[in-house]
Parts: structure tokens; C-alpha cells; sequence
């Protein structure tokens, strides 16, 4: 169902997901949700908190857009490099829902991760 419609999303028409799944850093492993919007070749991600810790232990919980954004009939692809020493990839699988999304901070700790699978959250309210 995923790639049916995120279909929609060549045709710039917003597509929101919801992603459940495992968050991975230096403190262990977390149930924890990402969100992602896809508008055309535009991609946003607010991705779990706890992959972004800072040096005072405040967690950042924010949208951040991406950059060299790839749609293909498979995958969605970019990446969001907000500093020299931090850098954040996800890539989507259009097939499956599948998202992984890695962080690379040398000042903050390190790298960490989340791995989880994305439903597509409808547009009209369900009931």
C-alpha cells in the first residue's frame, strides 16, 4: 500500500508517514517514532529526539528538511547536514516502508541510528 501511495508524491501532493521503530545511540535501544512529509521532491523529517543529544543532555525535537533529495521508483533518498561536524541520512524504501535514518555527530556523541517501518497517515480524519 505504501508504494501506491507514495505515487502520489511525483505529482506534488503531500504525503505524511508515520514510522514506528527502534532508536539505537550511546544510552542503548528505544521504541521511538519518526515523522516524514513528502511533498514532490521536498522531504522533511522529524526524527526521534534521541538521536540528536547536545552537550547540556537537551534533546532536539524539530523538522529538518533535506538535502540532495532522490526519488525513485524504489527509494527515497537525502540526507540534512545542519553543521561541518554533524550530518543526518535517511533513505526510505517505497516497497516495504522500511526508513533508516543515521546521525553522524563527532561533538555530541558519536553516531546513532533508527531503523523502523512507515504507514502512510491518512488525510482525512478516519472516523
Amino acid at each position: 500500500m505504501i508504494a501506491l501511495v507514495l505515487a502520489t508524491v511525483l505529482q506534488s501532493q503531500t504525503v505524511t508517514l508515520q514510522c514506528d521503530g527502534v532508536s539505537n545511540d550511546g544510552d542503548g535501544q528505544r521504541v521511538a517514532r519518526a515523522n516524514v512529509e513528502i511533498t514532490g521532491q521536498s522531504v522533511r523529517v522529524k526524527a526521534p529526539s534521541e538521536l540528536f543529544a547536545t552537550f547540556t543532555g537537551r534533546r532536539q525535537d524539530f523538522w529538518r528538511d533535506l538535502s540532495d533529495v532522490v526519488v525513485t521508483d524504489r527509494e527515497i533518498r537525502g540526507r540534512n547536514s545542519p553543521s561541518m561536524v554533524s550530518r543526518m541520512e535517511v533513505v526510505i524504501d517505497r516497497m516495504t516502508g522500511a526508513i533508516r535514518i543515521n546521525v553522524n555527530d563527532v561533538l555530541a556523541g558519536g553516531t546513532s541510528s533508527f531503523m523502523g517501518d512507515c504507514t502512510v497517515v491518512a488525510d482525512k480524519p478516519l472516523f
